[in-house]
């Protein structure tokens, strides 16, 4: 039901996008038709074919422009598609430390199918806790190149095909150290049966902390074209929440764990 609902309402969507363009249009062109004339919809009964006149008119001068406009940006695009792109140099997470401060850590790894269907280039997949404190997992994917459409998958839509439900999302940010901003993170709840889980997840790219899943598009976009760099990562933290404990407990150990681990990621992540 949600797939075919999402469906309408983007198709909905798409049609009153069209209608105002063609309004739009309409308005810069000196005829100033209703919209029953742009659409060609005939007012009265329909007119016999003799009885119709028809006229050509010129190709106007601004239609001319946008095509040359769009000439010269696709040239330009194609020329810096074969720029040799830059990988910038950086650690690989076989060396990712598993005892940092009061934190112990055991390594996780992903199944081969899943791996090679998500295509990164590198990854850390940990578990960690502190004191005997309930487990932190942190998984961090790596992509050194994002130019063939091979790109992090959104949290948002592998949590659910996990099978759990997202119960709660919201942006959030968390204070880290001497950092002069904040780190922006999306924080969910999620639940499968009684089980309740504490997410964060945000885009660590080319020295941004991003939440936003469209600015992330957006920003590999633009820094494609002006660094000729498309490298980043995805940075997941996530923790249960025990029948026998508040939420804030969950989301203290989760900030706890972000500012500690968040300088380290630094030298796996460029900036």
């Amino acid at each position: 039901f949600l797939h075919y609902f999402e469906g309408w309402i983007i198709f909905i969507a798409c049609l009153a996008i069209l209608l105002v363009e063609m309004w739009l249009l309409n308005r810069f062109t000196g005829n100033r038709l209703s919209l029953r004339q742009v659409f060609a919809m005939p007012q009265g009964p329909e007119l016999e074919d003799k009885q119709v006149t028809r006229k050509t008119r010129e190709i106007p001068r601004p239609f001319i422009t946008c095509i040359g406009l769009l000439l010269v940006a696709l040239i330009t695009l194609q020329l810096l598609d074969t720029r040799s792109e830059i990988i910038p140099p950086r650690q690989k997470f076989v060396s990712f430390p598993l005892f940092f401060d009061d934190w112990i850590g055991e390594q996780d790894n992903l199944p081969p199918i899943i791996y090679n269907e998500l295509g990164l280039t590198d990854y850390v997949l940990n578990n960690y806790s502190a004191n005997g404190s309930p487990p932190v997992n942190l998984y961090v994917a790596y992509y050194e190149s994002q130019r063939k459409g091979i790109s992090p998958h959104s949290p948002r839509v592998c949590i659910p095909g996990g099978g759990w439900s997202i119960t709660g999302l919201e942006r959030f940010e968390v204070e880290v150290g001497d950092r002069a901003s904040p780190v922006k993170v999306n924080r969910a709840i999620i639940q499968n049966g009684n089980s309740k889980q504490l997410v964060y997840y945000w885009f660590k790219q080319r020295g941004r902390d991003i939440a936003n899943e469209y600015w992330m598009k957006w920003y590999l976009l633009a820094d494609s074209i002006k660094l000729n760099r498309t490298d980043g990562s995805l940075v997941r933290l996530t923790t249960p929440i025990l029948p026998n404990e508040k939420e804030i407990d969950a989301e203290n150990r989760l900030k706890d764990f972000l500012v500690t681990v968040d300088p380290i990621l630094a030298d796996y992540v460029p900036i």
